[in-house]
Parts: structure tokens; C-alpha cells; sequence
């Protein structure tokens, strides 16, 4: 299993979701395992291995601009580590509302 699909981690924020502390014992295991058959739904279901495999191709296209591959290793390299990634949005310039004959 990819680092970046980590079951427990998931199946740790699904327990919490439903209010339940992590680490207390739910019939001698930790409360998070009873939640690992929705964890394993979830990241079936998310299917990221499209958008991993896309990062790769982007990190080893020395086509792709310095700024994009930098980033694209900088998140596989969360990924990996089993960290949420932290993507910046890109800057979109914002329409003027008070443009010249704009206004009526």
C-alpha cells in the first residue's frame, strides 16, 4: 500500500468525525481500528493513484516549468511521508469592479 493511502490515519479522522477519542479500547483494540473497513471504502473510493502517478510525470518533465516540478516534488514528498499535503493556491488576477465604463 502507497504511504499516501494510509488507512489508519483515515480511519483515526473518521472516529474522531463521529465523536469517539482514538485511543481508548472498543473491544480490545483502539477505538480507530473499527473504523478501518470505512477508512479502506474511503480511499478506494478516492482512487488518487490517477493524480499521483501525474505529480511523477510532471516532477521528470523537464519541459514543465522549474516553479510547477518543485512543487509537484514538494508534494509527492508529503505524500510520502504520510503528511496532509499543503497546496498554495494559485493567484488569479481579480476583476476591477470600478474599471472605467464599468459603472453606469
Amino acid at each position: 500500500m502507497p504511504p499516501c493511502q494510509n488507512p489508519e490515519r483515515v480511519a483515526r479522522a473518521l472516529c474522531r468525525l463521529q465523536g469517539h477519542p482514538c485511543d481508548i479500547r472498543f473491544e480490545g483494540k483502539s477505538m480507530w481500528q473499527s473504523f478501518l473497513p470505512e477508512a479502506d471504502a474511503a480511499l478506494a473510493a478516492a482512487d488518487i493513484d490517477p493524480l499521483i502517478a501525474l505529480l511523477r510525470q510532471i516532477e521528470a518533465d523537464a519541459a514543465v516549468p522549474e516553479a510547477l516540478r518543485d512543487q509537484a516534488v514538494a508534494l509527492l514528498r508529503e505524500y510520502a511521508a504520510g503528511r496532509r499535503p499543503s497546496v498554495r493556491k494559485a493567484k488569479t488576477p481579480r476583476p476591477q469592479t470600478n474599471a472605467p465604463g464599468t459603472n453606469p
